[in-house]
């Protein structure tokens, strides 16, 4: 709302996107390589029975994957963050002048 509103220079704004930067690399970065490592490591306890192992193969590519929009996401949110919110902001300049 504050992007869409052209409110990126405010120090509301950058303190929020701030704290998804450091929430997201510690939920979804860090988390998902060990979910999958944790998961990989205990995998003999999936195949008690012939059910659990069916179940383990699909889990194990759901968390793959998941790891990988992570890391293209997370990819996607540092560059905006070090290339900066408001250096191609059309849409938030535009939002502001129609405010005015």
């Amino acid at each position: 709302v504050l992007y869409t509103l052209g409110y990126t220079e405010s120090l509301f704004f950058k303190a929020l996107f701030g704290i998804l930067l450091i929430t997201f690399f510690f939920v979804r970065i860090l988390w998902g390589p060990y979910l999958q490592y944790s998961l990989y490591m205990n995998r003999s306890e999936w195949f008690t029975t012939e059910a659990e192992a069916w179940l383990f193969a699909p889990n194990f590519l759901i968390v793959v994957f998941f790891n990988f929009i992570n890391y293209y996401w997370g990819e996607a949110l540092f560059r905006k963050a070090l290339k900066g919110v408001s250096s191609s902001d059309e849409k938030g300049e535009n939002a502001k002048e129609k405010a005015a």
